[in-house]
Parts: C-alpha cells; sequence; structure tokens
C-alpha cells in the first residue's frame, strides 16, 4: 500500500496537481492510487484497494509528516496503535500531509523523480 500511495503522490507532483510541499487526502489522489493499484497488484490479492490506510500510515516513516488544524493536535489520538484512522477524522482534523523538504525537492526533478518511482516499483511492485 505504502509504495502505490508514494507512487500516487509522485503522478499527482508529475502532473502538477501538487506543486507545494501539501498532501491533501483528495479525491484526486484516491483515483490516482486506485488506478495504479489495479495496475501493480494482482486481482486474485488478499488485500483491498485502500488508499487511506497508507496515507495515515505513513506517518510511522520518518519522511512523511502531518500538519494538524489545530494548534498542539494530537494526531496519534485518531486511531489506536495499528489502526487505521477514518478518513473523516483524517479531513477533520489534519489539513494534508507532507514530506520533508530535501525529498520533495528532490521529487521536483523530473530524472529524480523517474529513478525513484523506477526503484519503487523495482523494489515493491515487481
Amino acid at each position: 500500500h505504502k509504495p502505490i500511495m508514494l507512487l500516487a503522490v509522485i503522478s499527482l507532483i508529475e502532473s502538477g496537481d501538487i506543486w507545494e510541499n501539501e498532501i491533501h487526502p483528495s479525491e484526486k489522489l484516491r483515483t490516482i492510487f486506485e488506478a495504479l493499484w489495479l495496475n501493480y497488484v494482482p486481482k486474485n490479492s488478499k488485500y483491498a484497494i485502500a488508499p487511506w490506510t497508507p496515507f495515515w500510515h505513513l506517518k510511522n516513516e520518518p519522511f512523511w509528516h502531518f500538519k494538524a488544524k489545530e494548534v498542539g493536535f494530537d494526531i496519534d489520538t485518531l486511531a489506536e496503535p495499528g489502526q487505521t484512522a477514518k478518513i473523516g477524522d483524517i479531513r477533520d482534523k489534519i489539513s494534508y500531509a507532507y514530506l520533508d523538504q530535501e525529498l520533495f525537492d528532490i521529487l521536483q526533478d523530473k530524472n529524480l523523480r523517474e529513478i525513484l518511482e523506477h526503484q519503487l516499483v523495482d523494489m515493491y511492485l515487481s
């Protein structure tokens, strides 16, 4: 799930839909995620298409962060450890996700973006 979410973010950066370091839990992100899922995951997979699961759980990666709508709000209170926050709660309490600035800057370069995209596919989706 996480590599596909990252590929969806890369796709939205490439298309110009993400031009600043703000990844909103939008319908467009969901649509791109689902299209990529259908492209990379076998139809008989035991895993379901669930775009908000990786959007939420990427918070456990050192490069993915959330901007809460309320100053000081503890985002971890949205779900029990190991569980996924509901999309309604995510949209109510989180303005957007964002990447480490260095990674976001790398993704602005077409060649570097393509290298990262190929690495994600080769490592996790081949």
